[in-house]
């Protein structure tokens, strides 16, 4: 027995016309109609479409309503099944709709996600400070000492007297007194003993050697390029306090711990028993070098210089 479809494609080509001049006609796309013909009624984008399509077909054939009637009914009854099976679904599925807050608002637990809220900060703030602590007592130092720490080879006890390569002049005899240094503003120097007045033949003031009773070793030699105030303490005692212009040096002979702060440190280049140092610092940097025993290590990682009177 032959499908409606095979009986309108039978019509169809009874009456010599082609599926290209029905869509022509119609200007239903040629799929659709091969989808008509081949029984396919699921191809169309909804059964409404599919009713409506196959009454024009039937139309352009010159077949009566009565011969597409049996299928229309059809699908308008699997449609109608299809609605009530969605809408039984539909009531069964019920979503979980949360209540609506009553603005209501209960304190004990309010109070207790702040409290747990206050405790969290309160504990970040605790580990900050710890870590904060432990770098400047220990992280610093140990960043510093592996990346500017020179050990150099104990020196050999110097002699008091001047070297050869820096003669000293004698002041005049009136005057019995070294004659006026770039250094002459700088804050007197507390140690005692500190040279207050030196006789001609003595050490050039330039170069500050230990006190008596302090054994002598190596020597730190500073180069200014440009104004830089320097502080210098020897076992705790302040025996330095200068401001070094462009082109003016200083020699600090070992003895002790001695101990050394530059205001300016990008503007110092500095050796440690004749072997030059990397760069300190930049310019508008405090740096503290400490040196001791031939060594010497950097006590800080670097601050704004603060201006001295």
């Amino acid at each position: 027995m032959q499908t409606l479809g095979q009986r309108l494609r039978a019509e169809r080509e009874k009456k010599g016309l082609t599926i290209p001049d029905l869509a022509n006609r119609t200007r239903i796309r040629v799929q659709l109609f091969e989808a008509i013909e081949a029984d396919k009624p699921e191809q169309f984008p909804g059964r409404f479409f599919y009713r409506s399509f196959l009454r024009q077909y039937a139309g352009m054939l010159d077949l009566p309503e009565s011969a597409v009637h049996d299928e229309i009914e059809r699908s308008l009854a699997e449609e109608q099944s299809e609605e009530v099976a969605r809408q039984a679904s539909a009531q069964e599925f019920k979503p979980q709709v949360p209540p609506l807050p009553t603005g209501r608002v209960n304190l004990r637990e309010e109070t207790r996600r702040w409290m747990a809220r206050l405790s969290g900060l309160l504990g970040v703030l605790v580990l900050c400070s710890i870590a904060y602590f432990f770098w400047e007592h220990w992280g610093q130092r140990l960043f510093d000492d592996s990346w500017r720490t020179l050990v150099t080879h104990p020196a050999q006890p110097a002699p008091h007297s001047q070297p050869a390569a820096q003669p000293s002049v004698p002041p005049p005899a009136a005057t019995q007194t070294p004659a006026a240094s770039p250094d002459s503003a700088a804050p007197p120097v507390s140690e005692p003993g500190a040279r207050a007045a030196q006789p001609a033949g003595s050490a050039s003031p330039n170069v500050d050697a230990p006190p008596p009773g302090v054994q002598p070793h190596g020597a730190v030699e500073i180069q200014a390029s440009g104004d830089c105030w320097v502080s210098g303490w020897r076992d705790g005692k302040q025996f330095l306090a200068i401001t070094l212009r462009a082109g003016e040096a200083r020699t600090i002979q070992g003895g002790g711990v001695v101990r050394l702060q530059f205001g300016s440190a990008g503007n110092v280049a500095i050796k440690v028993d004749g072997q030059a140092l990397p760069p300190i610092g930049v310019k508008g940097e405090t740096r503290t070098l400490e040196y001791r025993d031939g060594a010497y290590r950097l006590l800080d990682r670097g601050r704004p210089a603060v201006p001295r009177p």
